[in-house]
């Protein structure tokens, strides 16, 4: 998987010649020039990406859909959310940095 500038996450083939799997992607967050990171839960079923509008989107990895999203940030004080994680043990619980430093835990 990767983070693309075009505003999307691209799935990828593990094996050679790599091509992109152009019928799943991972798309409505907003990538904006920052660099934005993701993360896959540990039980592999959900993706989940920061966005440069101040949201977190949660994806699900079989269909690509938005499950849900999750604003940070409100106007006029909206910050990039730049990478997420989720707790390798509380699938539950997500950690999300933004553009200026703050770390924001979700639940």
């Amino acid at each position: 998987m990767a983070q693309t500038h075009g505003n999307y996450i691209a799935l990828f083939s593990t094996r050679r010649p790599y091509k992109m799997n152009k019928h799943l992607r991972f798309e409505k967050h907003q990538v904006a020039g920052y660099n934005i990171g993701f993360d896959i839960s540990p039980d592999g079923r959900t993706v989940a990406s920061g966005s440069a509008n101040g949201k977190v989107y949660f994806f699900n990895y079989s269909n690509g859909r938005v499950l849900r999203e999750s604003s940070i940030f409100h106007a006029p004080l909206i910050q990039p959310c730049t990478d997420v994680k989720f707790h390798p043990v509380l699938p539950s619980h997500v950690a999300v940095s933004t553009w200026n430093g703050l770390i924001v835990i979700l639940k």
